[in-house]
């Protein structure tokens, strides 16, 4: 495995980070884990409203279960959020971590993470979602999120502060230069590299880049058919995710990949190497959207969006209607079909266009348009 420059408790990021959003449960956490951890990645990044189906049953815990006899091996990063996930603000929400707004809520919250995960303390905390000056300013106030967090700190419990964020250019700058973050967790994959000035930016100023959705929320993990294998065959990569790691690593960065089981655990590890240059890393991307249909790519299945009061799973949908859109592939669409008719959350003809989702969107999607879009497609 190879590694960043960045160093946080004696240890470097790893150009591979595990993402714990697709856990499938706490079997498939810890093989996901130690497979990782044993091909030499060491960057875990953790959240309270991941896979959370109970206190008991969660990203968090399954981690910190996973964890056990080698936590002194992994960079173990926590988070939450001063607003709802985008940008506004709403009733505090220490489950999900979600509008955390003061000092003592914040402390409940870290202190939440650290009984699931049964650990001392963390090696990284992150200012979770934060995408608008209006966001950054709710963890600002007097008493609020940075001053329970900064106690936090001076009392061992992380040492190194972060922000993730899906801003770019002058909001982006703005956070960066505000000095509080040695971090920064954002989007970037060979589909969107809209960010790439905002990367190079951060860089400069010292700052470590984990880059979030690498393969597009799972899209480069599905695309196949001659032209992409070319490709593939032509940048030495095996497989389209291989290649797409690789990218991101060309510009310093850290994959952080949502995984999901030993096989994809491996397949990533695999992936990381030191080969690429940037100019390389770009030629690639060019022909790869020669290939693709990327101006539909929108949704990358966070699932930021949920609880839809309808019981729409739309991050599910909108994963399918990428396929279909993205890839051409026409299975995703009968799929899309045929769900829709027994499955409650495939039934996109029930959005009553409350906008609940388009309040928490991260990326600032128009969802319902979105979702017309796959009502008509279905017919």
């Amino acid at each position: 495995m190879l590694y960043s420059g960045k160093t946080i408790n004696d240890k470097q990021i790893s150009l591979l980070s595990v993402g714990t959003m697709r856990f499938g449960g706490s079997e498939k956490a810890a093989e996901t884990i130690r497979e990782a951890v044993s091909a030499g990645a060491n960057y875990i990044d953790t959240a309270p409203a991941y896979c959370c189906h109970s206190e008991e049953e969660n990203a968090e815990v399954w981690t910190g279960r996973a964890i056990k006899g080698i936590r002194d091996k992994v960079i173990l990063s926590a988070k939450c959020s001063a607003t709802n996930g985008s940008d506004q603000e709403g009733a505090y929400n220490p489950s999900g971590g979600f509008c955390v707004t003061t000092a003592d809520q914040v402390r409940r919250v870290i202190e939440q993470s650290l009984k699931r995960m049964d650990v001392d303390c963390f090696d990284c905390y992150q200012l979770w979602t934060t995408s608008t000056i209006p966001a950054y300013e709710a963890a600002l106030r007097k008493d609020g999120w940075f001053d329970g967090v900064y106690k936090a700190k001076e009392e061992g419990l992380f040492k190194e502060l972060g922000v993730t964020t899906h801003s770019n250019g002058e909001t982006f700058k703005y956070l960066i230069d505000t000095g509080r973050f040695g971090m920064v967790t954002l989007p970037f994959s060979m589909l969107d590299t809209s960010r790439l000035e905002d990367i190079e930016y951060a860089q400069g100023k010292g700052l470590e880049i984990i880059a979030m959705n690498p393969l597009a929320g799972g899209l480069l993990g599905a695309a196949k058919n001659d032209r992409i294998d070319a490709l593939c065959k032509k940048a030495g990569a095996d497989t389209i995710a291989r290649l797409s790691i690789q990218f991101v690593n060309a510009f310093g960065a850290s994959a952080l990949a949502g995984m999901n089981g030993a096989d994809e655990a491996k397949e990533n590890c695999a992936a990381v190497t030191s080969g690429m240059t940037k100019g390389q890393a770009m030629e690639y991307r060019q022909e790869l959207l020669d290939i693709v249909d990327t101006k539909n790519f929108k949704c990358t299945s966070c699932g930021y969006c949920k609880p839809c009061p309808q019981n729409i799973e739309i991050h599910e949908v909108m994963k399918h209607y990428n396929y279909y859109s993205v890839l051409g592939m026409e299975g995703a669409k009968k799929h899309l079909k045929g769900w829709s008719n027994w499955n409650d959350g495939y039934k996109v003809q029930n959005c009553n266009e409350c906008g609940s989702c388009e309040a928490k969107c991260p990326n600032k999607l128009n969802v319902i348009e979105e979702l017309k879009k796959v009502r008509t497609l279905i017919g």
